[in-house]
């Protein structure tokens, strides 16, 4: 449940105490269950007032559980969510142990990005390649400074717009929409895509696609 929260930032305090709550009513159910099992059907029928006692309370229970259950917005839906993030955190910060950390080159850097295609994670961090590569952020922060005179967000940017300018190059992504393109490419919107394209290529992505 604590991990579920972790990776649901936006939600409520109130909804993750009801799940708890929910949980606490389940348990006390089956310590009922236990109990009534442990009793026996004798005492029910030796005595009907107990009967009826220990059926209301268990009906009760049943009731608070499925209006709980009926007012939290949590569901099986957000547990796929959850489970195929921390799956993509898990892959996007495995080490690599291809290159040694302290001595990776730009180049070295480049082929890594090109290879398992990096860029195309719209919430790429230069925190995820550090921890790919098994080295510090600042380390990886001179490299891209100072070997190609950029920032990080313009070195990745540059990544994006080549693949983006491949897709569109290849007659069998004619069915592709830019918007369709910018999204594979990595970038987060279409408008970043735009703005970044015609800096970077001196012509929009449409006329670009035109001409090639």
């Amino acid at each position: 449940l604590h991990a579920i929260k972790e990776n649901h930032p936006n939600k409520e305090d109130k909804e993750w105490r009801r799940i708890k709550w929910v949980l606490w009513v389940f348990c006390i159910l089956s310590f009922f269950s236990l109990v009534i099992n442990a009793v026996g059907e004798p005492r029910f029928i030796d005595k009907q007032s107990s009967l009826l006692i220990d059926c209301f309370t268990y009906a009760l229970l049943l009731s608070l559980l499925g209006f709980a259950g009926y007012h939290q917005h949590f569901s099986i839906a957000d547990l796929e969510h959850f489970a195929y993030n921390s799956k993509r955190k898990l892959t996007r910060t495995k080490p690599t142990n291809e290159y040694k950390p302290d001595s990776i080159s730009k180049v070295q850097l480049n082929e890594l990005m090109e290879k398992e295609e990096l860029f195309r994670d719209p919430e790429l961090r230069m925190t995820d390649i550090a921890l790919k590569i098994g080295t510090n952020r600042t380390y990886l922060s001179r490299i891209v400074n100072d070997e190609s005179g950029s920032n990080f967000c313009e070195w990745v940017n540059g990544f994006r717009i080549e693949y983006a300018k491949n897709t569109m190059q290849n007659d069998q992504n004619d069915h592709l929409t830019l918007r369709q393109i910018s999204e594979m490419s990595g970038f987060a919107t279409f408008g970043v895509f735009y703005k970044v394209f015609k800096a970077k290529e001196g012509i929009p992505p449409g006329e670009y696609r035109n001409s090639h």
